[in-house]
């Protein structure tokens, strides 16, 4: 590994309340966290993903496409190629050039970055092959789901075609039925799946468990996949063989490990620049889904609002954690 300038690495802003790192690879295991009273969301610096939440025993909506045990979220677990994550890969179309975003799994060093941890959000800021991009993550107060947006600026002087292609994990949900779609209506990948039960009567008590996983978007998808397997193909997660192709399959996962990928494209003029948002999380049935896009995505300040309303809770947990003992910490935050 190449020496880092250890002043350099790490960068603080007191005012604004945030700690920088600008290299993925000197402190790998580096990561933040973002809570509410649902869920709590583990992000990495090199793009995995651990989130959690309760219903009322653990559970999750992404995981790696194993059959894991269920245990605590821990500060440093170890990561291998199919951990899950949150990943974004682009292509130029004219070229061919591709690499992912933020930093996993290809694993492209060239370039600037630069992952940020707040209260309030998580961001990295990674500047490459003449493009800027900004990625940012955030939670709503009150809902399980993670709300994602990037920006991407053309910061060259030519024209720039590109294909964007998020890539969020879903991973095994259940041996007894999974499967992942996409809604033309929600603009959206769903995944569903069937928890494990002994007893007939298990099934209705398990009505209002959040078994769909989603990834929802408020940009035009061109093609997509939810087979994780026809996607790397006889490649990996770093070279995966749906990407040599012009478009995705369109194809349908059906009892088998599911994955959130869909393709965008996205034409840049010199100077200019482009955002996308996505809500990827966890729901009941297909109209809280529905629901959710509302808020949202259809509302161009569904985003903005939700920022305004998670730093309100935050600031008001950050004033009962100094005003208040800690028994009454815990009353006022889970109330």
């Amino acid at each position: 590994m190449e020496s880092v300038n250890r002043s350099d690495l790490i960068r603080f802003d007191f005012d604004k309340k945030r700690i920088g790192l600008t290299d993925p690879v000197a402190m790998p295991k580096a990561s933040g966290f973002l809570w509410n009273p649902k869920m709590m969301l583990q992000m990495n610096c090199r793009g995995y993903a651990t989130a959690q939440f309760m219903q009322p025993e653990p559970a999750k909506y992404s995981q790696s496409p194993v059959n894991e045990a269920q245990g605590f979220m821990q500060p440093e677990p170890e990561y291998f190629s199919h951990s899950p994550g949150r990943f974004f890969y682009v292509k130029d179309i004219e070229s061919g050039d591709t690499f992912s975003l933020p930093y996993e799994p290809m694993r492209d060093k060239s370039g600037r970055f630069e992952f940020s941890q707040g209260n309030q959000d998580i961001h990295w800021r990674i500047i490459k092959n003449g493009l800027e991009f900004i990625i940012t993550v955030q939670l709503p107060v009150d809902q399980t789901v993670e709300l994602w947006s990037v920006s991407i600026n053309n910061t060259g002087d030519v024209e720039r075609n590109l294909a964007i292609y998020p890539c969020f994990s879903i991973g095994y949900m259940s041996w007894m039925n999974q499967s992942a779609d996409f809604d033309d209506d929600l603009n959206a990948v769903v995944a569903k799946k069937v928890s494990p039960y002994q007893k007939v009567e298990e099934y209705f008590s398990r009505s209002q468990l959040r078994e769909y996983s989603f990834l929802l978007s408020d940009m035009t998808v061109t093609s997509w996949t939810t087979s994780l397997s026809d996607f790397i193909g006889q490649g990996d997660l770093s070279r995966p063989d749906a990407l040599q192709h012009d478009q995705l399959n369109n194809q349908r996962a059906l009892y088998e490990t599911p994955v959130a990928v869909v393709r965008h494209e996205l034409c840049l003029k010199a100077g200019n620049s482009s955002s996308c948002h996505y809500v990827f999380g966890a729901a009941v049935d297909m109209e809280e889904i529905s629901a959710l896009k509302a808020l949202y995505l259809d509302d161009r300040e569904g985003f903005t609002k939700a920022s305004q309303q998670y730093a309100s809770y935050i600031n008001n947990a950050e004033g009962c954690i100094q005003e208040h003992t800690p028994d009454e910490r815990f009353n006022q935050m889970v109330n």
